[in-house]
């Protein structure tokens, strides 16, 4: 009668531990996915203008050539732009000339990738008008495909997909940030000053303005604008070679610098959105299937509790 029972007991003892390292091992787990999830949620404050901190915004690019402009990567061989930094009178440049810098937040460190321009796409229908005091252009977007493709490393990552399932969902969550006055950022390298290059990548926060302040910038009822100005008038704002930097408000890329307007103290920065222009790019959105990250959560906590239940 006695003869199974010390085996029995270990064999009760060692499935015990086994679930209990098991429930840990889960435990750890699922507090690691907590935390990945709730590091994307986190969005630091800036203040008037700064430099960049490495990794901080690894998909914004230095297009340099006959000009000087900011991008966005796409992928590791698109960057989405102005169109006015890729035509000089009403012409393509020399794209031979032209190359696009990447993974870096200083032009002259050595970990810097620099890539070559292969072609460029301007949305069909650009245009562009000097006068005496500027230089208008309608439909300001374009992307640039590079001879080959950027190794992607933590400093270095392009922007993928926009966090949307249409360009109406995108063109609202811009609009709540618009109407709620909510800070958002714009960054690049730029000009500190008259032929000073930044070699740092500069941020500003800006603050979006209302529609009907910037209606006097677009001068073609197809061609969409959104505007703002910087939160600490006459501290920071953009300057030349700033064209085709990117408009982010909480980590969400929505328009293109198109230009920058000056008027004694006052700085306008003015946008082209990106929402109008997705489909004919073919911009990748989030497609309806996605699983948000609560649900993730919840899936694995499922999984949990039945890996857990099948070694009892």
């Amino acid at each position: 009668m006695f003869t199974n029972f010390f085996p029995r007991q270990l064999s009760c003892s060692s499935r015990k531990l086994a679930v209990f390292f098991r429930l840990c091992s889960w435990i750890l787990f699922l507090l690691l996915v907590c935390s990945v999830i709730g590091e994307k949620k986190q969005e630091s404050k800036i203040i008037g203008g700064r430099r960049a901190q490495e990794g901080e915004f690894p998909y914004v690019v230095c297009i340099r050539g006959q000009f000087l402009c900011g991008g966005v990567l796409l992928d590791l061989k698109s960057v989405l732009t102005a169109t006015r930094c890729f035509y000089r009178a009403n012409a393509v440049v020399t794209l031979s000339k032209v190359q696009v810098v990447a993974g870096t937040i200083n032009l002259r460190d050595s970990i810097a990738q620099t890539i070559g321009v292969s072609s460029f796409f301007p949305h069909v229908n650009f245009t562009a008008e000097k006068t005496n005091t500027s230089y208008h252009t309608v439909h300001d977007i374009g992307i640039a495909r590079l001879l080959y493709s950027f190794e992607e490393n933590p400093n270095l990552k392009p922007y993928s997909i926009f966090p949307f399932h249409s360009a109406e969902e995108m063109e609202a969550s811009f609009r709540e940030t618009q109407k709620a006055g909510s800070r958002c950022w714009t960054m690049g390298f730029g000009l500190k000053g008259t032929r000073k290059l930044a070699y740092f990548l500069q941020v500003i926060e800006i603050t979006m303005l209302p529609d009907e302040e910037c209606e006097g910038f677009s001068t073609n009822s197809s061609d969409s604008v959104i505007c703002a100005k910087s939160a600490e008038p006459g501290k920071a704002r953009p300057a030349g070679g700033d064209f085709g930097n990117p408009l982010v408000c909480g980590r969400r890329y929505f328009g293109v610098t198109r230009e920058v307007v000056l008027v004694t103290d006052t700085t306008t920065i003015v946008f082209t959105p990106i929402w109008p222009y997705l489909s004919f790019f073919n911009l990748n959105l989030i497609s309806s299937g996605t699983v948000p990250s609560l649900t993730v959560f919840w899936c694995l906590t499922g999984f949990l509790i039945l890996d857990i239940i099948s070694q009892l």
